[in-house]
């Protein structure tokens, strides 16, 4: 039977004190967080969706293992569009409930027939100080503080979700409690392929803490547990799927590692995690780890592996409640850390979960040294070590969130800690090429092509730089072009490319590698207006007018999609050339080449008047362009005429 479900009111008021202690602690230490910038895959994810302000969810969500997490994201974007406010909300609730959760999870953990005898006295602050420390650890920072890793954090709470109504189900005898134990579970695997391993962990825990026996599991949830494996095939069906296509696309799948490569690396970038856990200094959101030639090193690491799963498996019999803490770290990180040669070796995101265990371990350990002393000194002395180290963690983690401030800050921080890591000298230099600081951006952009020279990220970046600070044309479209046959799919590039083009007065190659790119991405505003321009330079006002209507529909406060629009229906529908005009003037008043434009409209209309008006707002904005000053001395010509 499960404890006692009827408390008195100091255990009921225990429970909100430390509820309410993690709430608050984990509000006051994230704080900061809602300063993050968008970065890294933020910007893929949200800032690529910059030019779709009245697209439907339906453009965020696909098919797929990763369908309710992307649909948060679609949400997030239609009620608050780039702000990274909601989105920074949204992930901090998620970590807190997730952490409330795990609270509940502990302290019942601590009540069952197996570990009440010697930790029930002490399960609620014991489950206190684990959530505390789990919730304001800097590891978790990735997971928080970096948006799109709500991925990671969203089926952690699913996970949680999952096991707790599995042991309500259980202690209550209902299966309302069991059908939504499977909700939450297709819920997980609809966000993040690491719920895969919710089964297992849910399995394995109804029978070290809930079950008797395997017959009882089975006699009395044997349902449940079929349903589970119904779930758990068509998950890893779609994983299939999914990797098989990313795979071709060279997107996730390291293809020059392989399994076997990839899992002896991964003992080192574990102990790596366990370090971090218990000493978290030197935190990277991209370690760029590159594989070991170091076999020595290699094989220390591994054997450390070996021996901690020969520990796990030697538990699973001699002390389940340890073999269970030993499961959940391995089969959590087993997806992205094992055989599958995901691209990157190491990302902290993928011990959202398994850091867990770990406080468990830390904070049992200091309990049962505690333990030891007489008990007039163990009570002020758990209590003053308890608070010294999640002040501690807090504090660590509220200083980690600071590099998040801005993508400069963190790439800065990539650089600093890893500097053969190509793609942070990439990022750098995007900054400082955002910036117009272009001697900083091209010697960033050279350090990256020197430690990368095939990537069509780093090769488009080059090129980029070559034209606007050392100008090479003949290097730069090479470049253009070598990064191109790397990934034919890279907007970026063809986006580039074409503008070289563009530039170079080559309009035909221009508008081919601009029609790519828009139809691997029809949503961006400067790539339909690129395309608007060169339809109407080529006399195709048509197919201007389609570019450019598109481009409203998605962004209608696009200035430059509505002076465009009105040179586009100049001379076929002046009136509506006008109301275009205005509204890109409205929209932004030193637009000189909207007031110019409109002024020749109102030439043709004959307001001379409304002419003059306009070219003078022109001219004070630019008083030595040559066209403003001819175009106003020709209309105040024409007023001073008779007639």
């Amino acid at each position: 039977m499960p404890p006692s479900h009827v408390h008195s009111p100091p255990l009921y008021r225990l429970h909100r004190f430390w509820i309410g202690l993690i709430l608050v602690l984990g509000a006051i230490f994230y704080a900061n967080s809602f300063r993050g910038a968008l970065v890294f895959d933020d910007d893929m994810m949200i800032a690529g969706a910059r030019g779709m302000a009245n697209a439907p969810l339906a453009v965020w969500v696909r098919p797929g293992p990763r369908t309710v997490g992307a649909a948060t994201f679609g949400l997030n974007y239609l009620a608050g569009g780039v702000n990274t406010f909601g989105y920074h909300l949204v992930n901090l609730v998620i970590h807190l409930s997730s952490a409330t959760l795990l609270y509940w999870l502990i302290w019942r953990t601590f009540q069952s027939p197996r570990l009440a005898a010697r930790y029930a006295q002490a399960a609620i602050p014991l489950a206190g100080v684990i959530a505390l420390v789990w919730t304001l650890h800097p590891l978790q920072t990735q997971s928080v503080t970096y948006i799109v890793q709500r991925y990671e954090s969203l089926m952690g709470l699913f996970f949680l979700l999952t096991l707790a109504c599995l042991i309500r189900g259980v202690d209550r005898g209902k299966r309302s409690w069991l059908v939504a134990s499977l909700g939450f579970c297709v819920l997980g695997m609809g966000t993040k392929e690491v719920m895969a391993a919710a089964p297992i962990m849910a399995l394995w825990y109804d029978r070290v803490f809930l079950a008797e026996s395997w017959r009882e599991l089975w006699r009395k949830r044997w349902g449940y547990y079929a349903f589970y494996l119904l779930a758990f095939g068509a998950l890893i069906c779609f994983i299939a799927a999914r990797w098989s296509w990313i795979s071709k696309r060279g997107s996730l799948f390291h293809d020059q590692m392989s399994p076997l490569v990839y899992a002896m690396n991964q003992g080192p970038v574990i102990l790596h995690y366990i370090r971090l856990a218990f000493w978290p200094q030197g935190q990277n959101i991209d370690y760029g780890w590159a594989a070991s030639d170091n076999l020595v090193s290699l094989y220390t690491a591994d054997l450390v592996m070996l021996v901690l799963l020969i520990l796990v498996i030697w538990s699973i019999w001699k002390a389940p409640a340890l073999g269970f803490l030993g499961g959940w770290f391995f089969v959590i990180l087993a997806p992205s850390s094992s055989f599958a040669p995901i691209i990157d070796l190491a990302f902290e995101h993928r011990m959202y979960l398994p850091l867990l265990p770990l406080a468990v371990l830390a904070v049992i350990g200091g309990y049962e040294l505690i333990a030891r002393l007489a008990p007039p000194h163990r009570t002020k002395l758990a209590g003053a070590m308890a608070a010294v180290i999640i002040l501690s963690l807090g504090v660590t983690t509220a200083l980690r969130n600071e590099v998040y401030d801005s993508p400069m800050s963190l790439w800065s921080d990539v650089v600093r800690k890893s500097p053969d890591n190509w793609r942070g000298y990439t990022n750098v230099g995007k900054q400082y090429a955002m910036q117009q600081n272009q001697r900083q951006a091209y010697a960033f952009f050279i350090k990256a092509y020197q430690l990368n020279p095939s990537d069509h990220r780093v090769l488009s970046n080059y090129a980029s730089i070559l034209e606007t600070y050392q100008p090479n044309p003949a290097l730069s479209e090479l470049c253009y072009q070598r990064a191109i046959a790397d990934n034919p799919d890279f907007v970026d590039a063809r986006f580039n490319y074409g503008m070289f083009l563009f530039d170079s007065h080559r309009l035909g190659e221009a508008k081919e590698q601009l029609q790519i790119a828009y139809r691997k991405a029809p949503h961006l505003p400067e790539l339909l207006e690129k395309l608007a321009s060169i339809e109407l330079h080529e006399g195709n006002h048509d197919a201007a007018q389609k570019y450019l209507q598109q481009d409203l529909a998605l962004n209608p406060r696009s200035a430059k999609a509505h002076q465009l629009l009105g040179s586009c229906l100049e001379q076929r529908d002046d009136q509506s050339a006008v109301v275009h005009y205005l509204t890109a003037i409205q929209l932004n008043p030193r637009y000189v080449e909207a007031h110019n434009n409109l002024a020749d409209v109102f030439v043709r209309l004959g307001r001379y008047d409304l002419a003059q008006t306009h070219l003078q707002a022109a001219l004070a904005l630019e008083p030595q362009n040559k066209t403003v000053q001819r175009n106003l001395a020709a209309v105040k010509q024409a007023l001073a005429a008779p007639n």
